[in-house]
């Protein structure tokens, strides 16, 4: 067992799983297709364009300004540029088979003189608010969709996770200010998502509405809790059409909006975090 977990931990292990993950996102694509196949006959490439054009690169910059406030958290500072590039960096090595999105942040936070059991805390502190508002956003959606236990229950966990991170977080840091400027733009990170998934239905011809894509967006925190698959290729996809039964809605459908949109964001993300990952060298700087 150790020699397993040590070689998937490896470049190679690492290639395997995302090569096991593609093939399992490319074969939900595949059935989602086969079971409505008149489907791809309504792909209207202008929602597409505006995914890539202005969606993609609009959650790029709010999280960039996430990381910026961080650092501020910190007692440090770093410019646009620095944090654009560190975030795009990140995203881009949450999918591929080197150090993943956690660590980029970290060896830039390093590189700002912040350790990294402190760079740890505040990405923890990150998590949390990214799950509390989350499940706050998409329960009291759910409650506006079908007015039962579940979405009350969604709503609440949200809540307490919400008051017992902003509790903790100010404890610890003493900056109520950055704290809540860092959970307004995770909601609008949230918001943002959401409407990008909707736009994503628009492309294919689907019929949805945005309350219903608003509770699909807790697929994304979802699929990024299960880390031993890059990026949670397939993983928030396949969250993300269990959540779709759950609110009446066709999964075969929500599946490929939800591909759609994971396709759109690598084409931009991708090539770009490439790009500054070599010429900054954030793929391989040592995390020692």
């Amino acid at each position: 067992m150790p020699r397993l977990k040590e070689f998937m931990k490896s470049i190679y292990g690492k290639c395997i799983l995302l090569a096991a993950a593609v093939a399992l996102f490319c074969a939900g694509i595949y059935f989602s297709i086969r079971s409505q196949p008149s489907i791809l006959d309504n792909v209207d490439y202008g929602w597409a364009i505006i995914v890539v054009l202005v969606l993609t690169p609009l959650n790029l910059v709010l999280s960039s300004f996430e990381f910026k406030a961080s650092v501020a958290l910190l007692m440090g500072r770093v410019g646009f540029i620095d944090s654009f590039k560190t975030t795009v960096v990140a995203s881009a090595a949450n999918i591929l088979p080197i150090p993943g999105s956690v660590m980029v942040r970290l060896v830039k936070l390093k590189s700002l003189g912040v350790g990294y059991k402190e760079g740890s805390i505040v990405t923890i502190m990150q998590i949390a608010f990214w799950f509390s508002v989350t499940f706050l956003y998409g329960g009291l959606w759910l409650i506006f969709i079908n007015d039962n236990w579940m979405g009350y229950a969604v709503m609440a966990v949200g809540l307490v996770g919400f008051i017992a991170s902003f509790i903790l977080s100010v404890w610890r840091y003493s900056n109520s200010g950055i704290i809540c400027w860092m959970s307004f733009l995770r909601l609008l990170l949230i918001v943002s998502d959401a409407f990008a998934l909707y736009i994503c239905f628009q492309a294919l011809g689907v019929g949805v509405a945005f309350s219903e894509t608003s509770v699909l967006s807790v697929s994304s925190f979802l699929g990024s809790t299960v880390s031993f698959v890059p990026g949670g290729l397939g993983i928030r996809e396949f969250f993300a059409a269990l959540i779709g039964e759950i609110i009446n809605l066709n999964v075969a459908s929500v599946y490929l909006a939800a591909s759609l949109y994971r396709i759109l964001g690598l084409l931009v993300v991708l090539p770009v975090g490439l790009y500054f990952g070599y010429r900054e060298r954030l793929f391989f700087k040592s995390a020692t």
